[in-house]
């Protein structure tokens, strides 16, 4: 992916490749750790974004349902953070990659419920929440 990238190269889709093999391996085990590799990879977060939303949407006929925050599309949604960390990512052949950033989750939504929230998420400076 690095020389590619470096070519100019994007990729269209960004997924996490989990296989009933690899669902707990390190280092395939997120969704947000592969998206923060690609932006060590230097792919902006804008086209990262895309490539595991709109874009996916896109291929499948489902771009008015998922993959947008259009007013009739499903209501799920994920939030994160782009947290400035540093950060070693590891395929499994070893090859190391060093970042800056990492995306941290901060809220899942599905169907309009919250199904995960961190702690401090929507929490005022004070501890008192919004």
């Amino acid at each position: 992916a690095r020389r590619a990238i470096a070519n100019g190269f994007l990729p269209d889709i960004i997924s996490s490749d989990l296989s009933t093999i690899t669902k707990l391996a390190w280092p395939v085990y997120a969704l947000p750790w592969i998206l923060s590799k690609y932006l060590a990879l230097g792919v902006a977060l804008t086209d990262v974004i895309n490539a595991c939303t709109h874009t996916p949407a896109v291929l499948m006929g489902m771009a008015a349902e998922i993959g947008t925050l259009a007013p009739g599309a499903f209501a799920d949604i994920a939030i994160f953070k782009l947290k400035n960390r540093h950060v070693e990512f590891a395929d499994i052949h070893g090859e190391t990659l060093t970042g800056t950033h990492v995306l941290v989750p901060q809220m899942t939504i599905k169907s309009g419920e919250i199904l995960f929230r961190q702690i401090d998420f929507g929490a005022r400076p004070n501890g008192v929440e919004k």
